[in-house]
């Protein structure tokens, strides 16, 4: 047979079950046997039932000059829950939350409160709102002001021409009107793409914006010089690779272009 009192057991499990609270109170409250075991362990304990203030009627503990509220199991989770919104609804941290707790409670341990926050449907919201990416879009308001340029890889797929395979497909795609060109290229390399670039503006005129990620391909020293020299006032941009908030438009019709490579080539 356990020996220990209520309190003690309360204690080694750390929270106390609503059975153990509803027994401690009951008999600090009713008993008037000062020889009465479980009292004697409650008034040493300094436990006792305040008449009166924020915690009347309810178990408290006086640890040091401050009086605490004993937290019974089915009160912690919204204990916790308020001290973890906060008095101005902003959300505390693991520790601010325990911190905020110990205030004024005793019997929730510092692992439920980190239970709590692992799954808290607002914490959560917030995780992911946080992990989003923030993409500010381009703003273009007239056809033929921005041009972004890109390479798609047709080496997964069998792409010849009178004999001569093709592994390169460049997409140069106007970001206003999303009208797309496509040049197939032999191979990756600077003067390939600045030939399919020239045919292009030499019928059409260029953009005031030309946008291509940072491979070498298009950041090429030649290649920068010759579409410079053809057009003064061209303003060329590079930009990372796979960069959604540079790179997004084309990359986007990019996926397009090969869904149609794939549904034209099983045909």
């Amino acid at each position: 047979m356990d020996s220990k009192t209520p309190v003690q057991q309360a204690h080694a499990t750390t929270l106390f079950s609503d059975e153990h609270y509803a027994q401690c109170k009951l008999a600090l409250r009713d008993s008037l046997d000062k020889g009465n075991r479980l009292v004697r362990s409650m008034r040493d304990g300094r436990f006792s039932i305040p008449t009166e203030g924020a915690f009347k009627d309810r178990l408290c503990k006086t640890e040091g000059d401050v009086l605490h509220a004993v937290v019974p199991t089915s009160l912690v989770e919204y204990t916790i829950w308020f001290k973890h919104i906060g008095e101005k609804g902003r959300l505390r941290g693991r520790t601010r939350t325990f911190s905020a707790i110990r205030e004024n409670y005793i019997g929730i341990p510092m692992k439920w409160v980190h239970m709590y926050k692992t799954f808290c449907p607002h914490c959560q919201q917030d995780q992911r709102r946080k992990q989003g990416t923030r993409i500010k879009p381009i703003i273009v308001s007239l056809v033929w002001e921005r041009h972004q340029c890109d390479l798609i890889d047709l080496r997964k797929f069998v792409c010849t021409y009178e004999g001569d395979e093709y592994k390169w497909l460049l997409h140069l795609k106007d970001h206003h009107s999303r009208l797309s060109f496509l040049v197939a290229l032999k191979k990756k390399e600077s003067r390939g793409v600045l030939e399919a670039v020239f045919g292009i503006y030499n019928i059409f005129g260029p953009p005031t914006i030309f946008q291509t990620d940072n491979g070498r391909e298009f950041t090429a020293e030649s290649m920068q010089a010759a579409l410079k020299e053809r057009w003064p006032v061209l303003q060329i941009l590079n930009g990372p690779a796979r960069h959604p908030q540079s790179q997004g438009s084309v990359e986007r019709a990019n996926a397009v272009v090969e869904e149609y490579i794939v549904t034209y080539s099983h045909a």
